[in-house]
């Protein structure tokens, strides 16, 4: 399991007086029609049990503080606020984008991390970059190259000659005492070799459609601990796409406790009400692993700094969260729903 060695664990009292100083500028929850007993799970990542809780009187009535039915890593010091239902947590975007300057560098929104464009295909494990054969594929960072040549031999995802032409990359990151690796697949050409030293920016291939590609396009992986398929988590959590913008995650649950994963999520900018909506796509099942600290169901990355309203509707109950992204961090969302 990942250790994070961010910072050092927060106190207990310290984060007491630090909400108090920042209740007054907290982000709403509303619910519209608001439940009278809708409830709203602890975000704070600090570990507890699953005992019963007791209640608290809030302006929305009677809320219930209850534990995350996940155990969530120690969550660092923040100048941001950190509440029961929105966290501002330090973002790890520690690569950077694997095509260079003049070519396509934003991720391909119809096939994000987890989604299955509607049940047309398997889960997605990485995100595509979608550019024109031949395209310089960059490193995203220093590193050893673990393979470089193709999967007919070897399988690296769902199955052999799954990626075709593919490099792996092992990295060194800062704070993490277990390798992380990222992988360039469906490479026209491999430009090094297995063993050798790549520095970040360098050309490592080309674009191409080798393996299971439909289309010329970069697929890109993040994997920790382990290089295979079962270990890859959300590129999007990791890529520095704009300097300065930040990501949205977030967690839905039950009364239960079971994780609900909605596919009408919409998120528009309340800074800029013309600019397009956009949705935010539910993992598809338990096979996408989730962020050792954010633990998402969903997310959505490389929002511009501002204020931001999420929706959703279980069973036609309109929910709504209004939050802010800051640059550089990721905004959890924790919500707890009776529908």
């Amino acid at each position: 399991m990942l250790s994070f060695h961010h910072r050092s664990r927060t106190n207990i009292t310290w984060l007491f007086l630090f909400a108090i100083s920042f209740s007054a500028c907290l982000p709403r929850v509303t619910s519209t029609p608001l439940p009278q007993d809708n409830t709203l799970d602890s975000a704070n990542g600090i570990q507890g049990n699953l005992s019963t809780p007791e209640s608290t009187e809030t302006h929305q009535g009677k809320i219930p503080t209850v534990f995350l039915p996940t155990i969530i890593p120690t969550i660092q010091n923040t100048p941001y606020p950190c509440g029961d239902v929105i966290c501002i947590l330090p973002g790890h975007f520690v690569f950077e984008i694997p095509i260079g300057i003049g070519f396509n560098q934003q991720v391909e929104p119809s096939y994000a991390y987890g989604s299955t464009q509607n049940g047309k295909r398997e889960p997605h494990h990485g995100v595509e970059f979608i550019n024109a054969a031949g395209t310089p594929v960059l490193a995203a960072g220093d590193g050893i190259v673990a393979f470089a040549g193709n999967d007919s031999n070897q399988q690296f995802g769902w199955g052999v000659n799954f990626y075709g032409n593919l490099v792996v990359i092992q990295h060194d990151v800062h704070g993490y005492d277990v390798p992380i690796y990222t992988l360039y697949g469906h490479l026209s050409k491999v430009l090094v070799s297995t063993g050798e030293k790549v520095t970040t920016g360098e050309i490592i291939g080309k674009v191409g459609l080798s393996g299971k590609a439909l289309g010329a396009h970069l697929h890109f992986e993040v994997r920790e601990e382990i290089n295979d398929y079962a270990h890859t988590r959300n590129p999007e959590l990791w890529l520095n796409i704009n300097r300065g913008n930040g990501a949205l995650v977030g967690q839905i649950f039950n009364e239960e406790n079971e994780v609900r994963r909605y596919p009408d999520l919409v998120l528009v900018s309340l800074d800029n009400p013309g600019a397009p909506k956009k949705h935010p796509i539910p993992y598809a099942d338990t096979s996408l692993n989730p962020d050792d600290l954010f633990q998402e169901v969903f997310s959505i990355g490389n929002l511009p700094p501002g204020q931001y309203e999420l929706t959703f509707a279980p069973n036609g109950k309109q929910q709504t969260v209004q939050f802010e992204i800051y640059p550089a961090e990721v905004t959890r969302i924790t919500y707890r729903t009776k529908y």
